[in-house]
């Protein structure tokens, strides 16, 4: 997703660049391959992070016996210091309900409910 897209707005302004091309239309595939380096380094870096992502999802199971995501799901998952955690337990349901107000009108708005 957002990494193809910044790749290949690079690979456009490189292709954009006078010279970019010879008299045959051919592109200068030696721009294109000092570029493909920076881009490789991003894929991987991204990898890396989506790896680590997933090794704690993996730890989180093995201590608790369930994911990040799965219910039943508690604040207290969140690892939040005790204020924070009040403050979210005074304003989350707070914001559900409203959230669910607008869903509802939006539904009504649009004939579908």
């Amino acid at each position: 997703g957002i990494l193809a897209m910044q790749d290949a707005n690079e690979l456009a302004a490189l292709l954009e660049k006078e010279g970019a091309f010879d008299d045959a239309g051919r592109p200068d595939l030696s721009s294109l391959r000092a570029a493909e380096g920076a881009m490789l380094a991003r894929k991987q870096e991204f990898h890396a992070e989506k790896q680590q992502r997933a090794r704690g999802t993996c730890a989180q199971v093995a201590e608790r016996g369930r994911g990040p995501t799965e219910w039943p799901f508690e604040l207290d998952d969140l690892g939040l210091p005790g204020w924070k955690l009040g403050l979210a337990r005074l304003l989350l349901p707070r914001v559900a309900a409203l959230t669910n107000a607008w869903y509802r009108w939006d539904e009504w708005r649009l004939g579908r409910g």
